[in-house]
């Protein structure tokens, strides 16, 4: 049997590890052991980060993952608070993503997969070919599922399978902050 890899990552909320466990395995076929640290918000992942990492290297975590939303702030800016945050880190194999907007941009970047989720026999919405220039992606997609669908859009329930469902290569063409999770895990 192939040896496991024990991953740790650090969201900010339950659905954003929930849609991560299922993309990754997408990225990199193998055996994933997932353990979690939820930040319950970006200030908490800034202010917890260090003591996250300890437990999740206690934890015998290999690899880490820090995930959280840009909410409209500048990239390079939140890498470098999380990096700072999270020192000392004993787990040098590490990587820091922020999404552009929200982690629901990833989700837009894949209409259809949003549509076989909420689908009701209508024709799939038109594909959003810049969805991280969204702002706000959580409540766009809450408004879409709504508007076509008639359904309620709940981001702890659907996002996982939306996520499950989801196009890699739409998501690596389409969202720039994507492709740093990919050379992650595919190296």
């Amino acid at each position: 049997m192939a040896k496991q890899k024990k991953i740790g990552i650090i969201s900010e909320d339950a659905s954003d590890f929930d849609s991560l466990i299922k993309i990754i395995p997408k990225i990199r076929k193998r055996n994933y052991v997932f353990r979690r640290a939820l930040g319950k918000g970006c200030g908490r992942i800034k202010s917890k980060s260090s003591r996250f990492c300890k437990v999740l290297h206690d934890q015998g975590c290999t690899a880490l993952i820090v995930i959280r939303d840009s909410d409209g702030e500048t990239v390079s800016k939140l890498k470098k608070e999380v990096a700072n945050a999270m020192n000392p880190n004993p787990i040098s194999n590490h990587v820091i993503i922020i999404a552009v907007q929200e982690l629901e941009a990833w989700l837009l970047a894949d209409i259809e997969a949003v549509h076989k989720v909420f689908s009701n026999a209508r024709k799939a919405p038109k594909e959003i070919s810049s969805p991280e220039s969204i702002s706000g992606p959580k409540e766009f997609l809450r408004k879409l599922v709504k508007q076509k669908y008639n359904k309620e859009y709940l981001n702890s329930v659907h996002n996982p399978k939306i996520a499950s469902g989801i196009n890699i290569e739409k998501l690596k063409a389409k969202c720039s902050t994507f492709k740093d999770l990919v050379n992650f895990v595919s190296a």
